[in-house]
């Protein structure tokens, strides 16, 4: 759970939380005890306890262990807790054999203690989440929600939360532009969608489940900007189409998939590390690469007229406009008589040295200045410009969803699809953007490092 999430939940889902981060605390001084009893050690097995409990938190959290859903398979708990503890307990003792210098008999402490960990930490978390959904089975601590929308998969919803009593929904009602007799049989029909707004701001509800047609495309993105402002969780029923192409991040509940919309997208910790890699990549990269960049400087201002350094306005977070430095590429004013186009193959525009530039990707370099003062990150959607959006909102309504991270010079769409060049070529390259924001993470960023690093030096860039 992110912590802007907090509001989000019910008082049991944060008590759950906490009693988890103190199951977790417990668990690492009790088993610590345990060792240094069993072993008779009067000396500390580890130098800084302190640090490893607050390390085992922020691992926890980052890989999403203080989550306040009841629903989370078991058996996947324990894998990604064995996962985790094996995996840290390895690096950990890596680092002190070829730093420190630890003996064996103080090593094997070590791993008794991972191991007293692990399984008194599942053990009491399996009690924690039977606990919980014991309540949830005795309708204590229930989460009020609101279906909005009523088609064929909104019958097949009601029917697994009518079968299922650990799915933790109280479902207040529905919204839906026309009163479906079958589902009012059931709940109470709330309005018209044009009502949501009202209704959730007057009443108590964390949770809404969208499920609307593909006719009302326009009307889910609209519901959902009303809604990523009222604190309340938000998922959405996907079509098939989404869910063959992979284009969504989901989990099933009870074999029904639900695709969580995430209005902040990553947690705080995540955006942190997100953020401090944006700035040590592009000041190391900056002060590293200031020979090319004043070779290609020269270069630029030897084989045409015009400035070196090519800038423009761009939209980026949250709408916010910002302008963007590259290296120029295409001779000065290569726009007056047709106006802004996208760059296409064998562009006229663009110069020789401008060719080898985009080949190479190195025109994108200067952009490593825009990341440090905080307009770009090194990976995420590209930019656009305010007159491409205009239009491409038109098309495509759920276009919008792009500026809710901050975009990069590098990224998902870049290094597995092409640049746009016209606007009914650009779907694919939204799904794949989709495809990031639904599934960012560090491990994803670095992958596509790697693939942009390699675009780089095989000069396959465009």
């Amino acid at each position: 759970m992110k912590l802007k999430e907090i509001k989000q939940h019910n008082y049991l889902s944060i008590i759950i939380v906490l009693i988890l981060l103190t199951v977790d605390i417990f668990s690492y001084f009790f088993s610590y005890k345990m060792v240094s009893y069993i072993n008779n050690i009067n000396s500390s097995i580890i130098n800084d306890p302190i640090l490893i409990v607050i390390g085992i938190i922020f691992l926890y959290y980052f890989f999403g262990r203080y989550n306040p859903s009841s629903m989370q398979s078991r058996s996947n708990e324990l894998k990604i807790l064995f996962n985790l503890v094996s995996s840290s307990t390895f690096i950990y003792l890596f680092f002190k054999i070829l730093f420190i210098k630890i003996d064996i008999y103080r090593a094997q402490n070590i791993i008794l203690l991972s191991l007293f960990f692990f399984i008194i930490c599942v053990i009491l978390r399996l009690f924690v989440r039977t606990f919980q959904k014991q309540l949830l089975k005795h309708k204590i601590g229930l989460r009020n929600a609101v279906i909005i929308g009523s088609n064929k998969n909104t019958h097949k919803l009601i029917n697994k939360i009518n079968k299922i009593n650990l799915l933790g929904y109280k479902i207040n009602g529905y919204f839906s532009n026309t009163e479906d007799n079958k589902i009012s049989n059931q709940y109470k029909y709330l309005g018209k969608y044009n009502k949501i707004d009202d209704y959730l701001s007057e009443n108590n509800i964390q949770e809404t489940i969208l499920s609307l047609s593909n006719r009302e495309d326009k009307e889910l993105l609209r519901i959902i900007s009303k809604l990523k402002n009222l604190d309340v969780c938000i998922k959405i029923i996907p079509d098939i189409h989404q869910l063959l192409t992979g284009q969504v991040k989901m989990h099933s509940v009870t074999g029904l998939p639900l695709i969580d919309v995430n209005p902040y997208i990553l947690t705080e910790f995540q955006f942190f590390i997100k953020r401090l890699i944006d700035l040590s990549l592009s000041l190391f990269s900056l002060v590293i690469l200031t020979p090319l960049f004043i070779i290609v400087s020269v270069l630029i201002k030897l084989t045409s007229k015009g400035p070196i350094i090519f800038v423009q306005k761009r939209i980026g977070l949250n709408g916010k406009s910002f302008y963007i430095h590259k290296f120029r590429t295409m001779f000065i004013d290569s726009e007056i008589t047709s106006g802004p186009v996208w760059a296409k193959k064998n562009d006229h525009r663009i110069t020789f040295l401008g060719n080898i530039l985009r080949k190479t990707r190195i025109d994108e370099f200067p952009q490593l200045f825009d990341v440090l003062i905080g307009n770009m990150s090194i990976v995420g959607p590209r930019p656009e410009r305010k007159f491409f959006i205009d239009k491409l909102k038109e098309k495509f309504p759920y276009y919008i969803r792009r500026l809710n991270v901050r975009p990069g010079i590098t990224g998902w769409a870049q290094v597995m699809g092409s640049y746009d060049t016209n606007l009914d070529n650009v779907k694919h390259k939204l799904e794949l953007d989709f495809y990031y924001i639904e599934n960012i993470s560090i491990w994803l960023d670095l992958k596509i490092m790697i693939i942009t690093f390699w675009t780089i030096i095989s000069g396959k860039g465009q």
